[in-house]
């Protein structure tokens, strides 16, 4: 160790965080962030009907991933099994819009309960 280490005060860590730290930490992100999002959803969804919040979050997932795509080309996008990658889609859009929905002003779900339920 070096006197500019010694004396710093700070530890050295020269390993990355480990494979099951790194998982619970992007688990714990993704939760926030789901939280963020229905939140979100249940602050506008007084001023736009649900299934327009779907298609606004669909739209700007599209716009995100577009410049990945493009320097890729359609080739990227091939898939031997499209009739699983439309039923994967049509059930993911499905599970969204129907989240956004149960978080409405449509009805009378907190966010608390529909985690609770989700979180089970």
């Amino acid at each position: 160790m070096t006197e500019v280490e010694r004396g710093s005060g700070y530890l050295k860590v020269k390993a990355p965080l480990s494979g099951n730290l790194r998982g619970a930490f992007l688990m714990a992100l993704s939760g926030i962030g789901f939280t963020l999002y229905l939140l979100a959803n249940k602050m506008l969804s007084s001023e736009a009907h649900p299934v327009v919040l779907a298609f606004a979050r669909a739209a700007f997932g599209l716009l995100l991933s577009v410049p990945f795509i493009i320097p890729l080309g359609w080739s990227a996008l091939a898939t031997r099994r499209p009739g699983m990658l439309i039923a994967r889609s049509l059930c993911g859009t499905l599970g969204f819009t129907l989240a956004i929905i149960a978080v409405s002003d449509l009805f009378t779900m907190t966010l608390a309960q529909f985690n609770a339920i989700i979180c089970q």
